[in-house]
């Protein structure tokens, strides 16, 4: 298939056009492909505007052993998604394996019949590892497999079309797909942040974690975590009041969330604990980072209040809910005596 690792990235407008019209010819000849009659939507309004936002440094995936359809459903997306990169696989096992290779995959697009791995057992397959929102799947076969539409859905597939489709419900149906992740997204934004300091929170650290875990073990990576919590809290609250011991635990989470890396996780764990989670750190790096923490909290004053913080490092445990304990194991013995980091 000299289209499976196909890209339109160094294609001109003109080449794109021309292909589009030979591409679109052949199709016309073969019933069961979609047709196209380029009347795509050209006005982007600011819903348009906002999809293309959304998918911005995103990937989409074709999987079909058709080189015609492939081609026709490239030059489609591309002129509705122009930055979009697409990537094209010609069966279930090389589509797992792109998938495998490119994070940033956001739309599926699979066709029904093709060798070695179907469209029924890929979309199992992709919905194993990943959820409804996270790979939007939409799954398409020709009119005589309709009974198969429902059997698709069930199995995890988002949307379905049945073949010959034209370009417009093509991409009414993705705009509309990417309209329900990004309000899914919005909804799990609100519940995933703290509203006080903008962190994530303790549901969304715990999410996380457990798959950063798993993919540490997968990758043999380490990972460390590191529990803090500010020093005499309950005393700057009684003798400054709440608003002041607000702003401490905002200032403490502007300064933790600026010394971290962007893959690592910060999140306030409840109160006045925060919790930190670093991918690919071993414990030694991650003292490191704790007392480059401590010190830049010492250092730091709001108003003429001065605070510290204490903090438990630690890489040792089995999951993520013995990290921790470890992690809070350590951070009571820095308790102790106060402002110090205390590792395994």
């Amino acid at each position: 298939n000299v289209i499976s690792s196909f890209s339109l990235s160094s294609w001109g407008t003109s080449k794109i056009n021309l292909s589009l019209e030979r591409a679109s010819s052949t199709a016309l000849k073969e019933k069961s492909l979609p047709t196209y009659k380029g009347a795509i939507i050209k006005g982007k309004t600011t819903i348009l505007k906002k999809l293309l936002k959304y998918i911005k440094d995103r990937s989409f995936l074709i999987v079909d052993d058709s080189k015609t359809a492939t081609l026709i459903n490239m030059l489609t997306l591309k002129k509705h998604y122009p930055n979009v990169k697409i990537i094209t696989a010609k069966n279930g096992v090389e589509g797992l394996e792109q998938l495998k290779n490119d994070r940033s995959i956001k739309l599926i697009l699979t066709d029904y019949e093709m060798p070695q791995m179907d469209g029924l057992q890929f979309i199992k397959k992709v919905r194993e590892k990943y959820s409804l929102d996270e790979k939007i799947i939409i799954a398409i076969s020709s009119a005589k497999e309709k009974d198969i539409s429902p059997t698709l859905l069930k199995v995890g597939a988002n949307d379905f079309l049945t073949k010959p489709f034209i370009a417009e419900e093509l991409i009414c149906r993705c705009d509309n797909n990417f309209k329900i992740s990004m309000l899914i997204d919005e909804v799990k934004e609100l519940a995933y942040r703290d509203s006080l300091t903008g962190l994530y929170n303790r549901r969304y650290f715990f999410d996380m974690a457990n798959k950063l875990f798993l993919t540490s073990l997968r990758n043999n990576r380490p990972v460390t975590i590191l529990m803090c919590d500010i020093d005499h809290f309950k005393k700057i609250n009684d003798t400054y009041g709440h608003q002041i011991g607000d702003s401490v635990i905002q200032k403490t989470a502007e300064i933790l969330q600026t010394n971290i890396r962007k893959n690592d996780i910060v999140a306030r764990y409840g109160g006045e604990e925060f919790v930190l989670f670093l991918y690919n750190c071993s414990v030694e790096n991650g003292i490191k980072v704790g007392e480059k923490i401590r010190k830049k909290i010492k250092n730091n004053r709001i108003g003429s209040i001065h605070y510290t913080i204490s903090i438990g490092v630690s890489s040792k445990g089995n999951n993520v809910e013995e990290l921790l304990k470890n992690a809070d194991d350590n951070l009571y013995k820095a308790k102790k005596t106060r402002d110090k980091v205390v590792g395994d």
